[in-house]
């Protein structure tokens, strides 16, 4: 290893002492087998633990000068370091109250869509209902010619309110390019095609969490229908 410029002559000599007497030593073959081994080992040790509190004084003596300018000079680096911190963290700060302001206006348009959906949504299921119970009324009356006709209504209108799906709203964020600013991520799932969530439960089974809002849904519809026989498939509507 090469010897430092900066340190005195004195001090390199006593490296250097200690360089030549290592080199000497090769660690690989120590080995003691006999009681001149097991002497020589240790008065080897302690040359050589005597050398390495002389070159650490000597480190010591010789550090010295550099101390204050070390820390001068870490100083001068250090400030502008904390400086570009504490800049950065107000950005960050700053991002994420414009990230949440765009995300929270973009909430409430989806909010308001999605209410819109539903609304769309019912008001179909409603006409649904009401061509079903037409149908079933004309049926009765024999008129079967216009019965299929509210059949096919009903069915259209039912089709009308599963694909009635609000559109999605974009925050339109400028994006964080390579992690720039600190910011935490949070993923959500937005239905886009009902039927095929539909067709995922029906092939893998329903969560139970799931079940329990479909079973609120059904619940719900009975009780608006107030003994009027159900017209959704699958669901029938009973008195407890």
């Amino acid at each position: 290893m090469k010897i430092s410029s900066l340190i005195s002559k004195e001090a390199a000599d006593k490296i250097n002492a200690v360089c030549t007497l290592l080199s000497s030593t090769k660690i690989e073959s120590i080995k003691i087998k006999t009681d001149a081994d097991a002497q020589g080992a240790l008065e080897t040790v302690v040359l050589l633990k005597k050398l390495r509190k002389e070159i650490e004084e000597k480190k010591e003596i010789e550090v010295e000068p550099y101390k204050a300018k070390h820390e001068e000079i870490r100083d001068s680096f250090n400030h502008w370091i904390e400086k570009i911190k504490s800049v950065c963290k107000v950005f960050d700060i700053a991002y994420r109250n414009y990230d949440d302001e765009k995300k929270r206006i973009a909430a409430e348009k989806q909010r308001l869509l999605d209410q819109k959906a539903a609304d769309d949504r019912r008001k179909a299921e409603e006409q649904a209902a009401a061509a079903m119970k037409k149908a079933e009324e004309l049926a009765a009356a024999g008129r079967e010619d216009l019965a299929a006709k509210q059949d096919l209504k009903a069915a259209t209108l039912q089709q009308k309110a599963v694909e009635i799906v609000a559109p999605v709203v974009s925050a339109n964020v400028v994006a964080n390019i390579r992690g720039g600013f600190n910011t935490r991520t949070v993923w959500k799932g937005r239905i886009m095609n009902w039927k095929e969530v539909l067709k995922y439960f029906y092939n893998r089974g329903i969560p139970p969490n799931v079940l329990a809002e479909i079973q609120k849904y059904a619940d719900a519809q009975a009780r608006a229908a107030k003994g009027v026989k159900s017209t959704i498939g699958g669901i029938v509507f009973y008195q407890e």
